[in-house]
């Protein structure tokens, strides 16, 4: 659970409902697993290294980690990991036919355990039939922002306070769009309603519930003479129709407003 100031815990999956959330994760996670991957051997004739392609480790990691999964999924699905959860747990398997890794298995969220003190790794991931105790040798532990070199820390626990500025603007969206979009504002007077002191606040206060019934209802409304009607857009509503610069910067991502409304729609 992610604490986004407000008192709010919110999961990771509640966090990708944000909408800059799931934009900046999925370019993130989708632009890494688009690169290119290259195996390198050394030549002993030469001393130079040079492209393995026919390693059965480039197979692994250019085609597919293992049999469920194809490199451009897995190495996406790392990527999430590492900036939503802060690490991403992966159990190489080799094979003594091959002599080498034939199989990479990215352990499901919540199965590994890492006890920093013995370095040693438990994981009990039962629905890859992964279990057992492992050294750091046998785990490819990536890691996102780390404060002590051992454990990453979500890129959301440190956004958590623009992660909670976009979520409050969704929800107003949202709120806006439930009550079919009605508008509300403030009503004022030139002076020009009749009565003085209390008798005119009663005016106007007739005159505003009036125009909130003429919203509600959805009919064209017109406004009596000398009365004055500002619509008000809440500050976060902006945040939800523009993006929050914020959200993106904290990953390390340009903003564009004109994504982050596409996004939105």
């Amino acid at each position: 659970m992610i604490d986004l100031f407000g008192g709010d815990a919110v999961g990771t999956m509640g966090a990708m409902q944000v909408s800059t959330v799931f934009a900046c994760v999925r370019i993130l996670s989708e632009s890494v697993a688009s690169l290119p991957l290259e195996v390198m051997d050394i030549n002993s004739r030469k001393e130079v290294y040079e492209p393995a392609t026919k390693l059965p480790l480039y197979y692994v990691l250019t085609t597919a980690p293992n049999e469920h999964t194809s490199a451009f999924d897995f190495w996406s699905s790392v990527v999430q990991e590492m900036l939503l959860e802060g690490n991403a747990y992966i159990i190489p398997e080799y094979d003594p036919v091959v002599r080498g890794v034939a199989r990479l298995t990215l352990c499901r969220r919540g199965t590994v355990t890492y006890d920093a003190m013995t370095n040693l790794y438990t994981v009990n991931d039962m629905e890859q039939n992964v279990q057992g105790t492992f050294t750091e040798e046998e785990v490819i532990h990536l890691k996102n922002v780390t404060l002590d070199g051992k454990h990453g820390l979500s890129t959301l626990k440190f956004a958590r306070l623009t992660s909670r500025i976009a979520v409050q603007g969704d929800q107003e969206t949202l709120s806006r769009f439930e009550n079919g979009g009605n508008i509300r504002g403030i009503v004022s007077n030139d002076n020009g309603v009749r009565g003085f002191g209390e008798y005119q606040d009663a005016e106007l206060d007739r005159a505003a519930r009036d125009l909130d019934a003429d919203f509600d209802s959805q009919r064209i409304v017109s406004l009596p003479g000398g009365v004055d009607f500002q619509a008000a857009l809440p500050l976060f509503n902006r945040y939800a129709v523009s993006g929050d610069p914020e959200v993106y910067r904290a990953r390390n991502l340009p903003f564009l407003p004109r994504a982050a409304c596409l996004c939105l729609r």
